[in-house]
């Protein structure tokens, strides 16, 4: 794609909010250029919340099941007397869905949040280093529409970790290496090398170049070190909660 074709007058026509979406996954560079023409953030990202919740309501009995277990090994490492950790899992197993559904929500509204602060940093790269002019808004969209394809991963991943019953569900390298340990961190780095993780991270750089009126290599230096901050943040929370152990 040469830099003419991403000049501001060459954004083709307007796109509506579905279509952007549909072509997020089989036609993203139209996508994107409707998105630099105008932005239109607001249902990308209610189906964010919409698949995260449902995503998490599907997941929700192996959810508790981890929490439950972490729970208990917590209270075994500080000592909490027996009568006491009885009576606090008596209230986990009455409430325990009710508050894991709570959770779920607040979740998917944290995700949002993350999305935010992610094309904040992106739009400084844009602006500062790039010297683009571009809208937060503008990114914003970027950003929610390829994760889009992220939170896709997870809805496709719900239904073979209920019948699995464990959040070890790998659609990249860490399903070809089973014999490294699930509770070190190069098992939970290798989780975030995934199809969908590395179609989203695509996806998103070929939109950065089209805002910034780039060629696609052009942004490289900047876009793969900020992924990588990113995916190595997840892993690192991965591995301190063990949840692959469980």
């Amino acid at each position: 794609m040469s830099e003419e074709n991403l000049l501001p007058d060459q954004n083709g026509p307007k796109m509506a909010p579905i279509a952007r979406i549909i072509n997020v996954f089989i036609s993203p560079d139209e996508t994107f250029h409707s998105v630099k023409k105008k932005s239109s953030w607001l249902l990308p990202v209610i189906l964010i919340v919409i698949m995260s919740i449902v995503t998490g309501i599907i997941t929700a009995p192996i959810g508790q099941k981890i929490q439950m277990t972490q729970t208990e090994q917590s209270f075994r490492e500080k000592g909490v007397p027996q009568e006491q950790q009885d009576q606090i899992l008596k209230y986990f197993e009455k409430y325990g869905f009710a508050i894991y559904l709570v959770g779920i929500g607040f979740q998917a509204v944290m995700g949002v949040g993350v999305i935010a602060i992610f094309s904040l940093i992106m739009l400084f790269f844009a602006n500062v280093v790039y010297k683009a002019q571009a809208k937060f808004l503008q990114l914003f969209e970027l950003a929610a529409l390829s994760w889009l394809i992220m939170t896709l991963g997870g809805l496709v991943k719900s239904p073979i970790i209920r019948f699995r019953e464990t959040l070890d569900v790998q659609f990249g390298l860490a399903a070809l290496t089973p014999s490294i340990s699930k509770t070190s961190f190069l098992y939970s780095l290798l989780t975030q090398v995934d199809i969908f993780n590395i179609w989203t991270a695509a996806v998103f750089t070929l939109g950065f170049a089209i805002i910034c009126s780039k060629k696609t290599y052009t942004v490289l230096p900047v876009v793969i070190p900020v992924w990588l901050i990113y995916f190595l943040g997840i892993a690192f929370m991965l591995f301190k909660s063990k949840v692959f152990a469980i």
